[in-house]
């Protein structure tokens, strides 16, 4: 093939992927999920400092029993104020975080139609989210496994579908003529009633008609489908390994796998984390090893194809000057999971020397940090940390302070680095071979 058919066919090639990639990402549903969960993350990150804190290792008790921070402020008395906001914050937050994740999908979703009111269809699907929970937990407004992290996947479907109505709906109502003799302020408030209304109207209306066919809350199916199945899907050693292999393998074709493939792990994210903090704590129960903190953590060290690893191998192995400075160069910003000045710098995008150890890389350690799981070698992860934390300082940290999963971020590091060096000696031949 010569290289003027070479570059028509890469360039048709990449042209094709990156349609459909984005198509996929910027389809409004998918993208209100992806979106509007993401604004949750800080109220998680908050979370997780606090508890961090409360829970970091003091020795052990007389008995033998492991000693944290928050024990020692409680037996001071003057310090008991550290445990008892983490408390309040981790009850408070994961308690209802399932009828929180409906706002910001909701608002997420409206944003993307022209001329919605997005605050309101955010409020209208709480509403709806509400009323259609069973009538004795509507009574008590609270319950666990219907507002707490196990409800963020039926939240998620009364969020997307009462949105969708309501949008759709006061578009309607906009188009709608009205006489001139009708004030124009009670126009405007029939259309911003009347969505709000019909949208609750056949929510909750449907609702209801499921449990008489049914004889069970729409709810409570989801849920039950959620815990008992997507979850343990979602947690998969299966799932995780095809997730890894395509987020990166996109890269190699300039689409950004993240952006295409994030919204299948956002809503697990709530879940997984309280199943993952409780058997942390109890030292049993139900554990998920896979979820999208443990790819951010022990997977994407440096961004998409463990890019710090690169950065390295190109500082050790590269024998051009364009490769090492560029390696030097991204030791920063990689160290803070920041990829793109090697991604586009290097190139990744349609280069088959370095596309295939950015789609190995991140599989090793994918490999190696499921399988220290698995082992009981190092703890699941369970704290949600800051993006840009460094390699090693977020092992520890989400691992809940756990020397083990800095130990397992090094060996991946390590073992990344050695997959790249190989094809760092290739690139630097070929280079050398085009300059003479």
């Amino acid at each position: 093939m010569s290289a003027v058919n070479y570059t028509k066919f890469s360039t048709r090639i990449t042209n094709g992927a990156m349609a459909v990639a984005g198509g996929i990402s910027s389809q409004r549903h998918i993208a209100a999920v992806r979106d509007g969960l993401k604004v949750l993350m800080p109220l998680l990150v908050a979370v997780s400092v606090f508890d961090l804190l409360d829970k970091f290792p003091a020795g052990t008790f007389a008995d033998g029993s492991a000693r944290y921070l928050g024990d020692l402020f409680v037996a001071s008395g003057w310090l008991m104020w550290l445990p008892y906001i983490n408390k309040i914050l981790f009850y408070g937050v994961y308690g209802v975080v399932a009828a929180l994740a409906v706002l910001p999908v909701a608002h997420s979703l409206a944003k993307s139609y022209d001329d919605v009111d997005s605050a309101l269809a955010s409020a209208t699907a709480l509403a709806v989210y509400l009323c259609m929970l069973p009538s004795d937990i509507r009574e008590a407004l609270l319950r666990a496994e219907y507002t707490a992290p196990e409800g963020v996947f039926s939240a998620v479907l009364v969020a997307l579908v009462a949105g969708e109505i309501f949008s759709r709906l006061s578009k309607t109502g906009k188009a709608i003529r009205t006489p001139s003799f009708i004030p124009p302020a009670a126009v405007s408030s029939f259309v911003s009633l009347a969505p709000v209304f019909a949208t609750l109207f056949v929510m909750i209306g449907a609702s209801e008609l499921f449990k008489a066919v049914a004889n069970r809350n729409a709810l409570e199916l989801v849920n039950i489908l959620f815990a008992n199945v997507l979850v343990g899907i979602g947690g998969s050693f299966a799932f995780g390994l095809i997730i890894v292999l395509l987020t990166n393998l996109c890269w190699a074709f300039g689409v950004h796998g993240m952006h295409v493939f994030e919204f299948l792990l956002l809503p697990f994210v709530p879940a997984i984390m309280l199943y993952n903090h409780n058997a942390i704590l109890t030292g049993n129960g139900q554990s998920y090893i896979f979820n999208k903190l443990f790819l951010d953590t022990f997977v994407h060290l440096g961004g998409s194809g463990v890019c710090f690893s690169l950065a390295l191998a190109l500082v050790v192995a590269g024998r051009s000057k364009r490769l090492r400075k560029l390696g030097a160069e991204s030791l920063s910003p990689t160290a803070l999971n920041i990829s793109e000045t090697l991604i586009f710098g290097l190139p990744i995008v349609f280069n088959p020397v370095f596309a295939i150890p950015f789609v190995l890389a991140p599989l090793v350690c994918f490999l190696v940090s499921y399988i220290a799981t698995a082992s009981g070698f190092m703890p699941p992860v369970a704290y949600l940390v800051p993006w840009t934390t460094p390699p090693v300082l977020s092992g520890f940290l989400a691992t809940g302070w756990a020397w083990q999963g800095a130990a397992v971020q090094l060996a991946c590091i390590g073992l990344a680095t050695l997959v790249y060096i190989p094809f760092v000696f290739l690139s630097s031949a070929l280079e050398r071979k085009k300059s003479k």
